[in-house]
This record gives structure tokens, sequence and C-alpha cells, in this order.
């Protein structure tokens, strides 16, 4: 008897189809080699196998674990005490700061912006519209 993989005895098909059948070991009935059709195959593996949800809605805000909107692993934000500020520096609208512009902006302000350990400050970058 040939080796499967003898392509001239046993020719590679391209395009499967649901009449298409494989041969395999039949657990239920003492390992008996057995004849089985791709849609048999296909039907199992849409009815036992979660392939998970197609469209998943992550949300940040989820603290159930068990839901698939849960994101896992996300950074925690060491803020104590919800000390969050908000800073916003604009620039003219004729041109786009540079890293060192932005910097310099920062440094410039008056009075100095001081962030204690147990604060958080957000940077805001706008660049001012014309008009």
């Amino acid at each position: 008897m040939p080796k499967i993989n003898n392509g001239e005895v046993y020719p590679l098909k391209e395009t499967l189809i649901g009449n298409d059948r494989f041969i395999g070991s039949d657990s239920e009935d003492n390992e008996k080699t057995k004849n089985f059709n791709l849609s048999g195959v296909l039907s199992y593996i849409s009815s036992n196998l979660s392939l998970g949800d197609a469209n998943i809605q992550s949300d940040w805000t989820e603290a159930n674990s068990s839901l698939d909107s849960f994101i896992k692993n996300k950074p925690i934000i060491p803020v104590q005490n919800n000390k969050i500020r908000e800073l916003e520096i604009v620039f003219p609208a004729f041109s786009e700061p540079t890293d060192q512009e932005v910097v310099d902006a920062f440094n410039a302000l008056t009075p100095p912006v001081v962030v204690t350990e147990d604060e958080l400050l957000i940077i805001s970058i706008r660049i001012q519209q014309a008009g």
C-alpha cells in the first residue's frame, strides 16, 4: 500500500467541498479506521470549539475579568488620592513645534510647574487654529 504523501497515487486536491472524505480513527468504535466527510468535520468544529467573539469591544474601565471586554495586563497609573492635574500648552498655527520647542515652552512657564510624587500631570499640546 503506498504512503499517503505519494502524489502519483493520491493526488493533492486544492479545493475542498462538503462531501470530500478524510480517513481517521473513530474513538467511539475501538479506534477503527473510518471515512469522515468535510461537512461533518466542519460541523464538529463549529459546535465544539470556541473561536471567540468576532467583534469584541474592549473596555479600559471593565473590572470583571470574566467578561470579553476586560483588558488584561493594562498598566496602572500610580496616582494617589486622585491628584491629577492638566496643563495645556498652545502654539501658534504657523508652525508645528519640535520636541525641543515643547520642552522649552514647558520650562518657561511662570510660575514653574512643580509635580509632587503623588501627582500625575497630563500635558496637552495644541496648535492654535488660524482665524
